[in-house]
């Protein structure tokens, strides 16, 4: 396998699905996990990895995608992700994205990015860009159900976003939160 050549100290743990990411990352201790937006699950990747970063928040997570998309790209950073790392890449780039990463950099790919290759990341948005349409949802008075409905995904899954919203606004309820982010400037 490449990456034992890439980084031959590295102990390998191949799973399939989100769901055995989830499964491996409860049971053993995992300081990368190279995962590819594709794998099958029952929510989208957008849900899914969120609540890796969070939930492991010492897990340095990297994607390793054949989508080069840089809105993709830009939108797993904002997710959380420490790398992205595409399949087309040499193996000497890969290499050295790895090994950045494991050091506690963050890799982003240059040909996507030329003007960001050379300088440090800025810092992340305050909001994920499904918390972002959560709170402008909740500005307009909808319920955890129509903003379901709207997204496309669970109540329960809304009410996970509206948690976080709360943590991340430092806010104890929606009013709260709608005004912290009018405040921020994060919705009209």
């Amino acid at each position: 396998m490449v990456f034992n050549a890439l980084l031959p100290q590295m102990e390998l743990y191949q799973v399939s699905t989100w769901g055995e990411v989830r499964s491996t990352l409860q049971q053993r201790s995992v300081d990368l996990a190279l995962l590819d937006l594709s794998m099958p699950s029952e929510c989208a990747w957008q849900e899914e990895l969120p609540r890796l970063c969070q939930q492991y928040s010492t897990v340095k997570f990297c994607i390793l995608s054949a989508c080069a998309v840089p809105q993709v790209i830009q939108e797993t950073f904002q997710l959380g992700v420490k790398g992205y790392i595409t399949k087309l890449m040499d193996i000497e780039e890969m290499q050295a994205a790895l090994v950045k990463i494991m050091a506690g950099g963050i890799y982003f790919p240059p040909q996507f990015f030329p003007a960001q290759a050379a300088v440090p990341a800025a810092s992340p948005p305050l909001l994920t860009r499904r918390q972002q349409e959560i709170v402008t949802l909740l500005a307009r008075g909808n319920s955890n159900k129509q903003i379901g409905l709207t997204l496309g995904v669970t109540e329960n899954t809304v009410k996970r976003h509206v948690y976080d919203l709360f943590k991340v606004l430092n806010a104890t309820n929606r009013v709260e939160a709608i005004e912290a982010s009018r405040r921020r400037g994060l919705i009209a």
